[in-house]
């Protein structure tokens, strides 16, 4: 599931930086830091395979009941790497979309249809792993421990913020991105 989200990531930055223009290339790096979404799914998922001694989807399941803090965390991830409006995803895919659809236009609806495949598939894994019944071996299960909920709140914090106020991001990646096409063209 982590490896489809960061291929759709990486299908987003090519898509943007196509027409060779500099919406484009401002878009793809602001695209590429937004989704730190799933290296922060990488970090729950460490934690929910150690945990639970299975890597096996269907083998879980109720874990939100003994990892609460767990749950949390990898949800507000989830919804961030599939581009919920609010988090760090969703500004960057949204102007992606936008920016490239003049010069691509069979290729952005197609890229939106796997982003929406990516999306159904996130939903049912969340659902899956932390809703349910919980099978009677995952019984002693315990919530994350103070390291990984630093790491994780620390993550989620960033998502957050660059998703209700994305202009941090994109003030410093718009100026570089200028100069640096200023001295290519000149």
């Amino acid at each position: 599931m982590v490896v489809a989200g960061v291929i759709i990531v990486v299908g987003h930055v090519t898509r943007a930086t196509g027409p060779a223009s500099t919406a484009g290339f401002a878009l793809a790096p602001a695209e590429a830091l937004a989704q730190g979404a799933p290296g922060a799914l990488v970090v729950m998922a460490a934690a929910i395979v150690e945990r639970s001694g299975t890597t096996s989807i269907g083998a879980m399941g109720g874990m939100a009941g003994r990892m609460g803090k767990g749950a949390v965390l990898w949800i507000v991830a989830a919804l961030a790497a599939i581009g919920f409006p609010g988090l760090a995803g969703f500004v960057a895919q949204f102007l992606i979309a936008v920016g490239t659809y003049p010069s691509h236009r069979i290729a952005t609806p197609l890229a939106l249809l796997g982003t929406l495949v990516i999306v159904g598939a996130m939903l049912v894994t969340v659902h899956r792993i932390f809703f349910g019944a919980m099978p009677e071996r995952h019984g002693r299960v315990r919530d994350l421990g103070t390291l990984e909920l630093a790491s994780g709140v620390g993550l989620a914090s960033l998502i957050v913020l660059l998703g209700l106020l994305p202009a941090i991001l994109m003030d410093s990646i718009n100026f570089s991105v200028i100069s640096l096409l200023s001295r290519g063209s000149g």
